[in-house]
């Protein structure tokens, strides 16, 4: 008896010692101790600046291949819808970029920068064709925190109006709505006609809530002087005060300078870039073009979309950089720039 209790514990014992390493080198099953904790997932915004900007600005377009975020150099891209869009509008203030899907609903979608990648969000259906849409932020009454899809001072706009009591579209009349005697009741059958969808409506609560630190445009400080007396007023007869009048080119030492002046159905400057520090014009979108007196055959720009850093802009369907070729064409229709912008019309 005496001698099978020994060999039973050297049995058992020669098991224990065979077992032990196996079991060190296996892993632990699901659910035996606390799991590892993972890193949270990079924000949209994050993904962007790393990946495509790497050090550069990031674009935003939209156009019939989608929404688009390219490099300011063109280099790097990445799709971010898929599909027609109508347009875009990138909104630093929300940490958003809004878009319209087009089709018949005419919707209006939210991308959320501060999510991780591919957070769209409804928010609208019903939306008028024209007008454009333009978006709103009522956070101290800045003016800065509006942006806009107008492509000039006489287009009406529908605007999304946030940090009321509760979002809400509006109208916004300009020139054209007044030239062309648009039906109060149509403008307020436009209206009427929007819808937010319940997921719409509990997003934008969430927005309420973001604090960003950021307005949808950044501010701009007016130039030293108002006008150009050396301006010729020959090419403003409707309005001879407005030859030299005088405007900064926000994040730039450029000033924009009225040239001449029409008015049809409406009134229209034409302007130029003028460059304070060696005074001359200059032609922003092309390399050498320099002059004391306006330039001649100057495409017009008429609107432009300007990165923080002051350096790059957005024009019609591409992105230069200052008084460079563009970097990129065909791009599509500017939606604006990630983390900041001047937005000039």
């Amino acid at each position: 008896m005496r001698g099978f209790t020994f060999l039973t514990t050297l049995m058992i014992f020669t098991v224990l010692l065979g077992w032990a390493p196996a079991q060190a080198g296996r892993t632990p099953k699901a659910g035996a101790g606390p799991a590892e904790p993972q890193p949270p997932a990079q924000s949209l915004r994050a993904v962007l600046a790393e990946r495509v900007g790497a050090g550069l600005p990031v674009a935003v377009f939209s156009g019939e291949g989608g929404l688009v975020a390219i490099s300011a150099d063109g280099q790097r891209t990445m799709s971010l819808v898929d599909g027609a869009i109508q347009w875009g509008l990138v909104d630093s203030c929300a940490d958003v970029i809004w878009y319209g899907k087009r089709g018949s609903a005419r919707e209006l979608w939210a991308l959320d920068l501060a999510a991780p990648p591919g957070s769209h969000v409804q928010i609208a259906t019903g939306l008028p064709d024209e007008p454009a849409v333009g978006i709103q932020h009522l956070r101290g009454r800045d003016p800065n925190n509006r942006l806009t899809r107008r492509a000039a001072r006489y287009d009406d706009e529908v605007i999304l109006t946030l940090g009321g009591k509760a979002p809400r579209f509006e109208f916004i009349a300009g020139l054209r709505s007044s030239i062309e005697d648009v039906p109060e009741q149509e403008i307020r059958a436009w209206i009427r006609a929007i819808r937010f969808t319940p997921q719409g409506k509990n997003f934008l609560q969430k927005l309420g809530g973001r604090k960003t630190g950021r307005t949808a445009n950044l501010a701009s400080t007016p130039p030293a002087v108002e006008r150009l007396r050396t301006i010729p007023t020959e090419p403003c007869e409707e309005e001879p005060d407005m030859c030299g009048t005088v405007e900064g080119v926000p994040g730039t030492r450029y000033w924009r300078v009225v040239v001449g002046y029409s008015c049809g159905d409406g009134c229209y400057p034409e302007y130029q870039f003028y460059d304070p520090v060696s005074s001359e014009f200059v032609d922003l979108a092309s390399a050498g073009g320099r002059s004391i007196r306006p330039l001649s055959g100057v495409a017009p720009i008429e609107e432009m979309w300007i990165s923080a850093d002051g350096q790059w802009f957005l024009r019609d369907d591409a992105i230069h950089r200052f008084e460079q070729k563009a970097s990129k064409s065909g791009l599509g229709t500017p939606a604006g720039w990630l983390g900041g912008q001047w937005h000039l019309f």
